[in-house]
C-alpha cells in the first residue's frame, strides 16, 4: 500500500497559519539513499519547530485574561494534549462521519511522545502510529507496506529517515502557530465559565465569523471552504483557566451546498491540553529494532547474443526485450510529489507504492 497518509479527506493541521485545516498530507518515513560521507559533521534534525518569542500583551488588543494566558502557554516546556478533527457530510439524506487528524501525547520539549490517527491517502483506511522521540533517538510503531515489517513493533528509525517524522505537528507547535495581533482580530468576548481539569475557566468566543474561520484555515482559496460552499455558522472559543494557561480551543464550521441546502458539511476540532510543566517520564521501547532501509533489488536487461540469430528467432537462451520485461518505470512506480505537513516545509518526491515500497 502506499505508506503516504491522507489525514481526514483533504485536511491536516499545519503549525504556521493557525489551524489550517484543508492544507496538508503527512508523509510517514519514506528510506532514501545513504549520502556518501563528507567531511561535513551532520546536524541532527530539530525535535520541535522554532517557536516565536510569545508576544500575547494586552496592547495586543486581546482581553487580558487571554493575553495573559496566551503568552504563558506559548513559553510551556511539556503538556499533555489531545488534539481531533473530522467532517461530518450530509449527502442525499446519507450522513457520512470522515474522521480527521488525531492527535494524542506528550510533549516535553526534547523528547515527546505521541500517537497519530488518520487515513491512508489512497484506500481510505484507517491507520495508527505511535511515535517516541527522545533527543536524537526517535521510534516508531504501527509501520505497514513492506514486507517483513510487523506493525506491531517497535522500529528505531536511522537518522536520515527521521527528517519528516520530527516535523509532526507538537502541542508547543499548535500553540506556538497563533500570532496574538492576528488572534485578538476575532474579538472575543467571554461567554460564561466552567470547570474543567480542576481549574475555575472563562470560556471566550470569537465574534468575528470570517477571522474564526481563518484561525481554523477556512480561507477564501482553500478546499475546505470549497467542500463547505455556503457558510452557515461559525464557532471558535477559548477557555482561559485559574493556572494562567489556556486549557481547551473548540471550533467549528458549518455550510450548505449552494444548489442545495440540504447536503451540508460541517468541519470540527478540539484540541485539548492539561499537566502543564509537569515532570513527564517518557522513555524509549524496550523491544525496539533498528529499522534497515530495503536493499534495491538489482535490476538486468536484455543484450544483444554476440551470436547472430535467424531472422525473426531469438538466440537460443537469450531474452529478447519486450513491453512485458520492460525495465521502463510505469505510472504507478514514478515519483511524485508530495504534500507536506508544514507550510513552510519543502516539497520532496517520494515513490508510489509498489511491491518494494517502503515505510
Amino acid at each position: 500500500m502506499n505508506l503516504q497518509v491522507r489525514l481526514g479527506i483533504v485536511f491536516l493541521v499545519c503549525v504556521y497559519s493557525g489551524f489550517l485545516l484543508g492544507c496538508s498530507v503527512l508523509t510517514p518515513p519514506t528510506p532514501t539513499p545513504t549520502p556518501a560521507p563528507t567531511n561535513t559533521p551532520t546536524v541532527v534534525p530539530s525535535n520541535t519547530p522554532t517557536r516565536p518569542a510569545p508576544t500575547a500583551t494586552q496592547g495586543t488588543g486581546l482581553p487580558p485574561a487571554i493575553a495573559i494566558s496566551l503568552n504563558r502557554t506559548q513559553q510551556l516546556k511539556s503538556v499533555r494534549f489531545e488534539f481531533e478533527s473530522g467532517i461530518t457530510s450530509v449527502k442525499d439524506g446519507k450522513t457520512t462521519e470522515i474522521p480527521g487528524l488525531v492527535l494524542k501525547g506528550e510533549d516535553s520539549t526534547l523528547n515527546r511522545h505521541v500517537t497519530l490517527t488518520g487515513t491512508t491517502r489512497d484506500t481510505n483506511e484507517l491507520i495508527t502510529y505511535e511515535v517516541i522521540v527522545i533527543g536524537d533517538k526517535l521510534y516508531i510503531k504501527g509501520l505497514t507496506g513492506q514486507a517483513g515489517v510487523d506493525p506491531n513493533q517497535w522500529y528505531q528509525l536511522p537518522e536520515q529517515m527521521q527528517a519528516t517524522i520530527r516535523n509532526l505537528p507538537t502541542a508547543g507547535g499548535l500553540v506556538a502557530s497563533f500570532n496574538p495581533e492576528e488572534f485578538a482580530k476575532a474579538r472575543f468576548q467571554k461567554e460564561g465559565a466552567e470547570f474543567i481539569d480542576d481549574q475555575d475557566c472563562s470560556i471566550w468566543s470569537a465574534q468575528d465569523p470570517d477571522l474564526a474561520q481563518t484561525l481554523m484555515g477556512v480561507t477564501a482559496d482553500s478546499q475546505l471552504k470549497q467542500q463547505l460552499g455556503e457558510i452557515d455558522k461559525t464557532e471558535f472559543k477559548v477557555w482561559t483557566c485559574s493556572d494562567g494557561f489556556i486549557h481547551l480551543m473548540t471550533g467549528q464550521v458549518v455550510g450548505h451546498d449552494a444548489s442545495n441546502k440540504a447536503n451540508t458539511t460541517t468541519v470540527t476540532l478540539r484540541f485539548h491540553m492539561t499537566d502543564f510543566d509537569q515532570a513527564l517520564k517518557i522513555e524509549p521501547p524496550t523491544d525496539a529494532k533498528l529499522f534497515q532501509p530495503p536493499t534495491p533489488r538489482p535490476t538486468s536487461r536484455a543484450t544483444a547474443s554476440p551470436t547472430p540469430a535467424a531472422e525473426g528467432t531469438s538466440p537460443a537462451g537469450s531474452e529478447t526485450p519486450t513491453a512485458g520485461t520492460s525495465e521502463t518505470p510505469s505510472a504507478a512506480t514514478t515519483a511524485s510529489t508530495s504534500e507536506t505537513p508544514f507550510a513552510a516545509t519543502t516539497e520532496t518526491p517520494t515513490s508510489e507504492a509498489t511491491a518494494t515500497s517502503t515505510p
